[in-house]
C-alpha cells in the first residue's frame, strides 16, 4: 500500500492526433523519492502573549515524494501550533515546537519563549500628546491583573516631545514590572521598572524632550555630537535622579568615515561648559544591523559622545576615589605580607587563626547583600563598558 501523497509507479501518456485519429503512448516510470530530513526555516523566537509566529519548514531533498508533516508543542500552557505551523503564545515560559515527517520520522524543533513584557502602544496627536488616557490606564491595569509586566510604548514619528498624563505613568509605577519605551526621530528612551519608579509625575502632565544641539556650541571639544535630553512637568523642565538605575537612552548613529567605534566616549555636559565621561554606554548593533549609542544617565540633562580623545573632558571622580583606595589597599596587603615574612612568631599567630576551630576567619562580604547584586546586575550588562 502506498503512502498518502505517494505518487510513484507506472504512468502511461498517450498523444492522439485530430484529423486521423491515430494514436502514440509512452510509459514513464515514477521513481519514488525518500524523505531525509526536515529544516525548520525560522530560528528560535521571542514572543509575547497572545502573539502568533508563523513556522515554515522544507523537506530533504525539497522533491521528496511525500512532503507532509506534523506539528507539536512540548509544552500548550505556554504555546501552541496548529497543523500550518501557526504559533500563538499563552503564557510567560519555554515550549519547544517540534516538526515530525509524517514518512521517515525526521525532526526538527525550535524554542519559543514567552515573555511576560506585555506591549502596549501609545498613539500621539501632532503636538506628541498621548491620546486615549484612559483607555491606556485600562490596558496597564488589566495587563497587569493578568501577572504580566505592561510596557507602555510610544512612537512619536513627528517630533521628539511627548507628553502624558501623570496619571499613566502613575499606573506603571504601581504595576508590577511596570516600564515605560518612548522612540522619537532623534533617539529612544527606555525606563524599567526600577527607573520608572524615580520619576517625578507630581504634576498633571509627565513629558520627555530630545534637542539636537550644534556641535559647535562645544567648540573645545572637537568633532562631536551633542543632544539635550529632558524631562517635563506640566510643560517646565524638571530635573529627575535616577542614581544607578536610569533610564537607557539610544541614539541612533552610522559610524561616518574615520570614526573609530573602540574610542567612543560618552559624557554628561554642565551648564560651566565642562563635561564628565559616564562608565556605562556602548555602541550597539540590532538584529536588522542598525547602531545605536547606548548609554544609561544617572540624570537628564545633555549629553555629548564623540570618537576621539578630548582633554577636556573629566573621568568620573567615582573612578578617581575607587582606584585611590585601591592603591591604598595593594599598598598596606602589601606591607601586611613584608611584617609576616620578617617576624616570625606574628606570622604563626596569624596562621593560628585559620586553625583554631572555636574561631574560624570571617569570610569577607560587600556591605549590603541586596546592593551587591544591584551593582553586578548595573556592571555586566551587555550595555555597559
Amino acid at each position: 500500500m502506498k503512502a498518502a501523497g505517494d505518487v510513484s509507479g507506472d504512468v502511461t501518456v498517450t498523444v492522439k492526433t485530430n484529423n486521423q485519429g491515430k494514436t502514440a503512448s509512452v510509459t514513464i516510470k515514477v521513481e519514488r523519492v525518500n524523505v531525509e530530513g526536515v529544516v525548520i526555516t525560522e530560528e528560535d523566537e521571542e514572543l509575547e502573549v497572545d502573539e502568533t509566529y508563523k513556522l515554515t519548514y522544507s523537506i530533504v531533498p525539497s522533491y521528496a515524494t511525500n512532503p507532509k508533516v506534523v506539528w507539536s508543542s512540548s509544552n500548550a500552557s505556554v504555546a501552541t501550533v496548529d497543523e500550518n505551523g501557526l504559533v500563538k503564545a499563552i503564557s510567560p515560559g519555554n515550549a519547544t515546537i517540534k516538526v515530525t515527517t509524517e514518512e521517515g520520522g525526521f525532526t526538527d524543533t525550535c524554542e519559543i519563549t514567552v515573555l511576560r513584557t506585555y506591549t502596549i502602544m501609545g498613539l500621539v496627536d501632532t503636538s506628541g500628546t498621548v491620546l486615549n488616557t484612559d483607555g491606556v490606564i485600562e490596558a496597564i491595569n488589566k495587563t497587569a491583573a493578568r501577572g504580566l509586566y505592561p510596557e507602555f510604548t510610544i512612537l512619536d514619528i513627528t517630533g521628539n516631545t511627548v507628553n502624558m498624563s501623570s496619571n499613566i505613568i502613575h499606573s506603571l509605577q504601581k504595576a508590577n514590572g511596570g516600564s515605560l519605551n518612548i522612540v522619537t526621530p532623534l533617539g529612544g528612551i527606555f525606563f524599567d521598572e526600577n527607573a520608572i519608579d524615580k520619576i517625578d509625575a507630581s504634576g498633571k502632565t509627565t513629558g520627555i524632550t530630545f534637542t539636537d544641539i550644534p556641535p559647535e556650541t562645544y567648540p573645545k571639544f572637537g568633532e562631536c555630537y551633542v543632544y539635550e535630553i529632558s524631562m517635563t512637568k506640566d510643560g517646565e523642565k524638571h530635573p529627575t535622579s535616577f542614581g544607578a538605575t536610569g533610564p537607557k537612552i539610544a541614539i541612533p548613529h552610522e559610524l561616518a568615515e574615520g570614526e573609530d567605534a573602540a574610542k567612543l566616549k560618552v559624557a554628561l555636559v554642565y551648564g560651566d561648559g565642562n563635561a564628565l565621561m559616564l562608565r556605562n554606554y556602548s555602541l550597539v548593533t540590532d538584529e536588522d544591523e542598525e547602531t545605536a549609542v547606548v548609554f544609561e544617565p544617572p540624570h537628564m540633562s545633555t549629553f555629548m559622545y564623540m570618537f576621539h580623545d578630548s582633554e577636556y573632558i573629566s573621568t568620573d571622580s567615582f573612578d578617581i576615589v575607587f582606584v585611590a583606595l585601591f592603591l591604598v589597599f595593594v599598598l598596606a596587603l602589601g606591607g601586611g605580607v613584608a611584617f609576616l615574612e620578617f617576624h616570625p612568631v606574628a606570622s604563626e599567630k596569624f596562621m593560628n587563626l585559620f586553625d583554631n576551630p572555636n574561631k574560624p576567619p570571617k569570610r569577607p562580604r560587600f556591605p549590603g547583600r541586596s546592593r551587591k547584586n544591584e551593582y553586578d546586575d548595573y556592571y555586566n550588562n551587555d550595555y555597559y563598558r
